[in-house]
């Protein structure tokens, strides 16, 4: 019997995903692959780049041809980010608890100084270890800004322009920035290179964008049979969710961000390497005229995961319309501003479970916060998966020519979503807006 991944309709080929065909299906890496020489990977900077003063500025608002020659170390990532803090007077944000290898998870924010009431947006990188880069887009991408206000111009993503009046629009949305949310998780992948994806949890790494508490209970929420994507019980693959929802200090983190600042109302997570702007629900396609049918009535479990359903199995991922239609428009505009920045690399805007179906995911989590809580407003969760496949036993280690593709398409998506997000309307910025 076929399994419901079987089943699925996905968008275009699995390879181009979060997750590998073999992957999907519970196996090892082919032997073939082991031995494969492909894509010379972006180096590793070593030592600190950073320490000595220096300031980090994306390609943003660097001459157009310039280019950045390797991927920032975990130490360089930390240092870049305590540079923008000193240079521009930010806030440090270090989350409470410690991850199993003793690191602190840490970003900072870009708004009303001591005013939690100002923050509408995060903006999260680094979840999955091998997905190299996203740390480095975010890091840029928040320097450009930066260095943008400062000097009273604009930035610029190879195709796509953004005025000094669109940096100041994206700046009202009051950013907080995670650059790095498996700190473990990466640091392992750069010294290694073996394409670890999840965090370092002893008892048995943890995939943390399956760890979040949202349909984590796969076997029960799902219809039987569904495939790895989802979620798995197996410590082994590269999906296994853990013991519980919020197992992990790194997921209770970002939990704890968003309980510090409940004024968050735009997310967006990166990832590689599909090519695809992802907006909610990842559990089933969407609809808007039976509110009953949602990711949180029992009524419905066993029966989300098909893309076509059987007969007495119907279900549908309630979302209100007018969500849909702006979360659906906001994903679109940002595709086509990655679009614009690069020739040659397409960006497709579409509904997350049109990669595959997937269960306990940040985005998802993200999404749900007004559902979890009713004083919440509606948050609005997205990923990126930017980038394409590169060659070699590890299709997410880019070469140096993709890696500065990757930086100008994510600064130009990202600018996109903050400009978007304050076209929509971030409600009251005051001080007072959280008690």
């Amino acid at each position: 019997m076929k399994s419901a991944w079987a089943r699925l309709v996905a968008l275009g080929a699995a390879v181009d995903a979060c997750l590998l065909p073999w992957e999907l299906e519970g196996q090892a890496v082919p032997e073939n692959l082991k031995r494969q020489v492909g894509t010379v990977p972006t180096p590793i900077g070593e030592g600190n780049r950073w320490e000595n003063g220096d300031i980090p500025r994306g390609l943003g608002t660097q001459p157009r041809n310039s280019s950045i020659d390797t991927i920032m170390s975990t130490t360089e990532i930390r240092s870049a980010v305590e540079a923008l803090i000193k240079e521009f007077e930010l806030e440090l944000i270090e989350t409470p608890e410690e991850t199993h290898d003793g690191q602190i998870m840490f970003g900072a924010k870009v708004g009303q100084a001591g005013c939690n009431g100002s923050y509408r947006t995060l903006l999260t990188a680094g979840i999955h270890a091998r997905e190299r880069g996203g740390p480095d887009n975010l890091v840029y991408f928040i320097a450009d800004l930066l260095w943008a206000r400062r000097e009273g111009t604009g930035v610029a993503y190879g195709g796509r322009s953004f005025t000094p009046e669109e940096v100041d629009k994206a700046l009202q949305a009051g950013i907080i920035f995670m650059p790095m949310l498996n700190p473990d998780g990466i640091a392992h992948d750069q010294a290694e290179g073996d394409c670890w994806r999840k965090n370092r949890n002893p008892d048995g790494p943890v995939d943390l964008n399956r760890n979040f508490d949202i349909l984590w209970d796969y076997k029960t929420k799902f219809i039987e049979g569904v495939g790895i994507s989802v979620a798995s019980d197996n410590p082994t693959h590269e999906t296994y969710h853990g013991v519980e929802p919020f197992s992990e200090p790194e997921s209770r983190n970002v939990k704890w961000i968003m309980e510090e600042y409940p004024t968050i109302s735009w997310t967006l997570d990166i990832h590689s390497f599909a090519g695809l702007v992802l907006y909610s629900w990842g559990d089933d396609y969407n609809q808007a005229s039976d509110p009953d049918m949602n990711p949180f009535n029992p009524a419905y479990d066993g029966k989300r995961g098909l893309a076509v359903d059987q007969p007495g199995q119907e279900y549908r991922a309630y979302m209100p319309l007018d969500v849909w239609r702006n979360d659906s428009f906001v994903a679109l505009r940002v595709a086509d501003a990655m679009n614009s920045a690069v020739d040659g690399r397409h960006v497709e805007a579409t509904q997350s479970v049109s990669l595959y179906p997937s269960s306990g995911s940040l985005a998802d989590w993200m999404s749900a916060q007004h559902v979890l809580n009713e004083d919440n407003g509606v948050t609005h969760g997205f990923t990126i998966e930017f980038g394409r496949q590169a060659g070699g036993r590890c299709p997410f280690y880019s070469d140096v020519g993709a890696f500065n593709d990757n930086i100008r398409q994510m600064g130009a998506g990202l600018m996109e979503l903050l400009v978007a997000a304050a076209d929509t309307g971030l409600g009251d910025l005051s001080c007072d807006a959280v008690p």
